[in-house]
């Protein structure tokens, strides 16, 4: 069989031979250094395979050593092409895409960046298309080292850039800046920020003047940033909390009869094909309508779990029409339930924890309203300057 992809690019044939001496044709073919492989010989006959250009020596060979040859199978590029000469067409296909095999190999597909959230990777990528980082451009044949550095002055967001080239992949690795707590220079108070009864408070620094189980209403001295010593007042910052118990009260509505813009009307697709961070519109030229809703979707291609640098983005136009929306007391019921359980899922990412609730559901006319009262545990810690209340607090 051929020993590398060379031989099948320049041809090779399976041979028969028979009568005379065999052994004597091998040696010459070994003299002449000319590769055979495969070889067999069954009574009087000889099989081999040998690269095409040297089957002629062979032959001539084989004359003198009283043998007649013959081609049984030809292989390779050659061969195919010579078999496929009318067919231009499938000629000319092959040449496009080799040509194009080799352009594209020489350019990035496809760009990613890890690290930090999708509003920092849209700024990355913003910065780093300019500089050539993006599908279609040309791989960096002098490194990234002087993009990287261009990139770094213009995100000042970013503590680590880094650009890796995995084939025709750029992957950009970025670190986000870690913005450090800011130096207070001022002394400070801690003050309430709701009214509530005090339940527990941890002291970093300042003086506390509440205790566990006292009532405070908003506005109130929590910790003082004043601390008297023997011989002068020290002014500092105030650290620390005050968890206490708060009273919310919250109302959700829902109308059981509202007009509504539903795009349920006509529709119109505009697809679009991508390559290379280009776009390709696949529709004719127009004006849109202006109050058409626009749903974008985008198709992505992937290969062995790779996303490719094309794919189609139907951008899909609906046209929204006034209906009326009825509802029974069920459905309004169920859609306060779940805007009571957004509320609650808001206050945990506030760090504020529900005790207790009482609620309170009343059918009105044409609505259907929903009173919750909570009880809240919650740090009501609210920093003020010392210095504009100085005199007043001392």
């Amino acid at each position: 069989m051929p020993t590398a992809w060379v031989d099948w690019a320049a041809g090779w044939v399976e041979w028969q031979a028979e009568g005379g001496a065999a052994d004597r044709l091998l040696n010459i073919a070994r003299e002449q250094k000319i590769t055979v492989w495969r070889i067999r010989q069954r009574d009087i006959q000889l099989h081999a395979c040998c690269r095409a250009r040297r089957y002629g020596g062979l032959r001539r060979a084989a004359r003198r050593c009283g043998m007649r040859m013959r081609v049984v199978r030809r292989h390779g590029l050659p061969f195919f092409l010579f078999r496929h000469r009318h067919r231009t067409g499938l000629l000319a296909g092959i040449a496009l895409s080799l040509l194009l095999i080799w352009q594209l190999s020489g350019r990035i597909w496809i760009t990613q960046v890890q690290g930090g959230t999708d509003e920092l990777a849209g700024q990355v990528m913003q910065v780093l298309r300019p500089l050539g980082i993006r599908p279609g451009a040309p791989l960096p044949r002098e490194g990234t080292e002087q993009i990287r550095l261009e990139a770094m002055e213009q995100l000042p967001q970013v503590s680590f850039l880094s650009i890796v080239f995995s084939g025709c992949r750029a992957q950009v690795i970025v670190r986000p800046r870690e913005t450090p707590p800011p130096i207070d220079t001022l002394p400070v108070h801690l003050i309430a920020a709701a009214d509530g009864v005090v339940r527990r408070v941890v002291v970093g620094s300042g003086t506390p003047l509440v205790s566990p189980g006292d009532a405070v209403r908003a506005g109130d001295l929590l910790i003082s940033g004043i601390r008297e010593e023997p011989h002068a007042t020290r002014l500092l910052t105030a650290r620390g909390e005050v968890w206490a118990e708060t009273r919310r009260t919250y109302r959700f509505t829902v109308p059981l009869r509202e007009r509504q813009l539903v795009p349920e009307g006509e529709t119109i697709y505009l697809p679009q094909l991508y390559v290379f961070g280009l776009t390709i519109p696949l529709y004719g030229s127009g004006a849109l309508p202006p109050d058409y809703v626009v749903d974008r979707r985008e198709a992505e291609l992937t290969a062995r779990g790779r996303q490719l640098p094309v794919g189609i983005r139907c951008v899909r136009l609906r046209q929204p029409v006034e209906r009326t929306v009825l509802r029974t007391e069920e459905q309004a019921g169920q859609m306060l339930r779940r805007q009571w359980s957004e509320q609650c899922a808001a206050l945990q990412r506030e760090k504020i924890t529900v005790l207790h609730t009482r609620k309170q559901l009343d059918t009105q006319e044409q609505a259907v309203c929903l009173t919750v009262e909570c009880a809240c545990l919650e740090n009501i810690a609210a920093p003020a300057q010392v210095l504009k209340n100085f005199g007043k607090n001392s």
